[in-house]
């Protein structure tokens, strides 16, 4: 069995803060993975948020409701309050992310508000999804660590360099795997275009295979519509992870501690 951690779901409907991917023209309806889960063996799925959607979450409160097997993460307003985050727990929300890697310019993570924000969140358990610039990567890390959340660094860190393993903001994420308090989901192979993937992720799993990985499929492929299948995604795992009592952690094990176990 698989535990899908990391995919999106939207409909023509979704109110975006930009539609710069295009959403509109591919809407992707939960009714459109759920027979991709059970034909491949997809027993739980984690539904990921984006900037694009802003506060926006009711899909995925629906999805919540109907789905016992899902969790999803939101985006939080800064003057977030802990009755709300209790509220949104009781619903299957269980984080929240960053999206900072396209920003110019970001807010300073250890900031008041952000840290009071990132505090909270860990508190009441909750962790944070992390897409960012390879030169900030470190430092938002760090500032999260300091605030006392776990993270979960997207697509193998998504640092698409020249230098790739060797790059050290990418050795700086290999360095938080093994402090203990960051993950890393392998998936989005197919979004790199000046590192190897293959590279980045035997590095990954030579670090934290066994505890500090899990597996993704980044459905509905957002930007490669029609050019990334599911099957793919799962064929991925297997590719990059060899060793079949390994496959089961990283597909499986890892995530239902992490996301359902709590």
């Amino acid at each position: 069995m698989l535990i899908d951690t990391h995919f999106h779901i939207y409909s023509a409907d979704t109110p975006l803060s930009t539609d710069r991917w295009g959403h509109r023209k591919w809407p992707a309806p939960l009714a459109d993975i759920l027979p991709a889960f059970t034909k491949f063996g997809v027993s739980h799925g984690v539904m990921t948020t984006s900037s694009e959607y802003g506060l926006y979450n009711a899909e995925f409160a629906v999805a919540l409701s109907a789905h016992k097997n899902l969790r999803a993460t939101t985006n939080l307003a800064l003057d977030t309050t802990r009755a709300q985050l209790t509220a949104l727990s009781a619903q299957g929300f269980l984080g929240t992310r960053l999206h900072w890697r396209p920003l110019d310019q970001t807010p300073d993570p250890d900031s008041p508000a952000y840290q009071r924000l990132f505090r909270l969140c860990a508190d009441i358990g909750w962790h944070m999804h992390l897409t960012e610039r390879a030169a900030r990567m470190e430092r938002t890390i760090l500032a999260l660590e300091r605030a006392g959340m776990r993270v979960v660094v997207d697509h193998m860190g998504f640092l698409d360099t020249p230098e790739g393993v060797d790059d050290p903001h990418f050795q700086a994420i290999l360095r938080a795997i093994e402090r203990g308090q960051t993950w890393a989901t392998l998936s989005g192979g197919f979004r790199f275009k000046n590192t190897d993937p293959d590279a980045l992720a035997t590095a990954l799993i030579g670090t934290g295979g066994w505890e500090r990985l899990m597996w993704a499929s980044d459905w509905p492929f957002v930007g490669y519509h029609g050019k990334v299948s599911y099957a793919q995604a799962v064929s991925a795992l297997a590719h990059h992870v060899t060793d079949p009592a390994m496959q089961a952690v990283v597909g499986h094990e890892t995530a239902h501690k992490f996301y359902f176990s709590r």
